[in-house]
């Protein structure tokens, strides 16, 4: 088996070079022997390569005994959704998420949503693959189709008030991907006039599955602007990040959505009287994330970046909602009374955005620019060919009177500043993002950081 399918949080590689239904069936047998799963359920993403990957789990899952569940082709967060609160020890998400035609992968979850990352768990998964060329052969077991949209639609409209929300236009990107069944499912069943696009499958004519390159949002900013949409939303190939457009055709900083969402579900915290106010954020950036949770009576919690880090300290510290900068949300199943789950969200986010525009009748550009005047952001800049130890200690030196923290890499505190530096966890790279009261305290201290760095 190749090593290299294995990254920090998922399996991931080109289909059938790197990864092939053997290697799917080994993983999937494994997985199951490791954890002891006896009910497990599987989907998988629109991408032809995923179909092999998909039928070689199930029959890993039939060789180690499993009471096998399908939800078919479905997005990651109907799944997350489906092991976290439903019963069942484990399951696989069959899917490459955003990377191009030709890749196919995997991501396992365990109980409570957690997804299985090299930290947990996964790093011991790929020394036994290493060592194994088949499993034990076993008769197929039947596989029993389900479906948990009417479920996580319960589950999702115990959170959002449908009564508050107005016939808002919206142009709707499912980027030819997975989250297509569940977008629809919901879309369909709020009010709204939608403009669909990219629902097809397989087929990426219009566009790539990664919604964060400027390339794959041209045509939903082109047609939010023609269209005069109030706002558009464009999912990437599995569904469990979503990206927003403004009503301008204005791409917005997720970043920017991340404050956005801690002010609204801050402010259902205190309707549903729920007194852990902690909220997960990345510690890439802060500073503008901190103001707005505390300025509206949370507590931030700054996390290792990364999908089952997250996860994992929102199940610990029973955190009821959490972000990436990288367009991902997570939300908990302790909202609605359920066990302590937390699930990867592309529709929560979306839809309670939507009753705050309805509700409130401003313009999402307007709604969002509160936060865009606190602190400007520069971008993850990315510094080849550079070793984060060294750099560690020349920037540490440089800003030794500052304020440190090391929960991801390299965390430095300003009066009206912040900056972040980590290592690549598989090239040569340092990662660096900044953020500050303006453009021009940002390109002093790129400046300087690139110098020190380098």
């Amino acid at each position: 088996m190749d090593k290299s399918i294995f990254r920090e949080y998922d399996i991931r590689g080109t289909y059938p070079e790197q990864i092939n239904d053997n290697d799917a069936k080994i993983i999937a047998y494994l997985f199951a022997k490791k954890y002891k799963l006896k009910k497990v359920v599987i989907a998988l993403d629109k991408r032809s390569e995923s179909l092999p990957i998909y039928h070689g789990a199930i029959d890993g899952f039939s060789s180690a005994g499993c009471q096998i569940s399908t939800l078919g082709v479905d997005s990651t967060p109907s799944l997350s959704f489906a092991v976290g609160v439903g019963d069942f020890d484990g399951g696989i998400m069959v899917t490459a998420s955003h990377n191009p035609s030709g890749y196919a992968g995997m991501k396992l979850f365990v109980r409570g949503g957690k997804l299985i990352g090299m930290s947990t768990g996964l790093d011991k998964i790929l020394s036994q693959a290493l060592r194994t060329k088949s499993v034990p052969k076993a008769t197929r077991k039947q596989v029993k189709e389900i479906s948990v949209l009417q479920d996580y639609h319960n589950f999702v409209f115990k959170i959002i008030d449908v009564s508050k929300i107005k016939n808002l236009k919206l142009v709707l990107d499912a980027s030819s991907g997975s989250s297509a069944k569940a977008v629809e499912y919901f879309f369909l069943r709020i009010p709204g006039r939608t403009i669909k696009m990219n629902f097809r499958k397989d087929k990426f004519k219009d566009h790539g599955l990664n919604p964060l390159l400027p390339e794959n949002r041209k045509y939903i900013e082109s047609e939010v602007r023609k269209s005069k949409s109030d706002l558009g939303i464009i999912w990437d190939g599995d569904g469990d990040r979503a990206i927003f457009i403004d009503e301008k055709g204005k791409f917005i900083e997720p970043y920017y959505i991340n404050c956005f969402l801690a002010k609204l579900f801050l402010s259902k915290m205190k309707e549903m009287k729920i007194k852990n106010k902690k909220i997960a954020i990345d510690s890439r950036l802060g500073l503008a994330m901190k103001q707005v949770t505390e300025e509206n009576g949370g507590e931030p919690c700054s996390i290792r970046s990364g999908y089952s880090n997250i996860v994992r300290a929102m199940i610990e510290k029973k955190i009821y909602f959490g972000c990436e900068n990288s367009g991902h949300f997570f939300v908990n199943a302790l909202f609605a009374g359920k066990i302590n789950a937390a699930c990867a969200e592309g529709i929560i986010p979306a839809v309670l955005i939507i009753e705050y525009l309805s509700e409130t009748g401003i313009k999402f550009s307007k709604a969002i620019s509160e936060f865009e005047k606190m602190y400007q952001i520069s971008g993850e800049i990315n510094i080849k060919q550079v070793d984060f130890v060294k750099s560690r200690k020349r920037v540490l030196a440089k800003f030794k009177k500052n304020k440190v923290e090391e929960v991801d890499g390299l965390s430095v505190y300003g009066d009206n500043w912040f900056f972040n530096i980590r290592p690549s966890n598989t090239e040569p790279i340092v990662r660096l993002n900044i953020e500050a009261k303006n453009g021009k305290e940002i390109e002093k201290l790129k400046k300087e950081l690139l110098k020190l760095i380098k």
